[in-house]
């Protein structure tokens, strides 16, 4: 099963470090895949930031195949869908479907097939035959599931 570094964390929430360059490398660094929260500025640069924007992406960041690009605004949803990345973008759907055609469940609203997203939050439980989980406790989930 594979496991998805929520924001790049893995051993719980943390505001500080979630979102954050060093964390998102040392997620990878882990050998996990990462979720990363992006939007666009007035300028049209890519910038992380989950309510903000933050930081401009790094190119090395955008080589990286192992992202699951969390669009926050339309306009990064449109720059990452061109270059070909793995993108997704929500407002309150129960599902939603990436640009590679993953199933990527909010919360709470799993199901057999799709992605779970921080089952720690909603004690839901993780159907035998689910693609994966996004989680802020990457490394525990790990363990959980070798």
């Amino acid at each position: 099963m594979k496991i998805i570094a929520h924001r790049g964390l893995m051993m719980g929430p943390n505001k500080e470090s979630e979102n954050q360059l060093d964390t998102i490398d040392e997620a990878l660094s882990y050998g996990f895949d990462v979720e990363v929260d992006v939007r666009c500025d007035k300028d049209g640069l890519l910038r992380i930031g989950h309510d903000n924007a933050g930081e401009e992406v790094p190119s090395w960041l955008l080589k990286e195949e192992r992202i699951w690009w969390h669009a926050k605004c339309t306009e990064s949803l449109k720059y990452l869908l061109y270059a070909g990345k793995r993108v997704f973008y929500h407002t309150n759907e129960d599902v939603v479907m990436t640009s590679k055609g993953d199933l990527w469940a909010l919360p709470g609203k799993g199901f057999p097939g799709s992605y779970i997203v921080l089952p720690e939050n909603t004690k839901e439980l993780i159907p035998e035959d689910a693609m994966g989980i996004c989680t802020d406790y990457a490394i525990k989930y790990r363990d959980m599931y070798k």
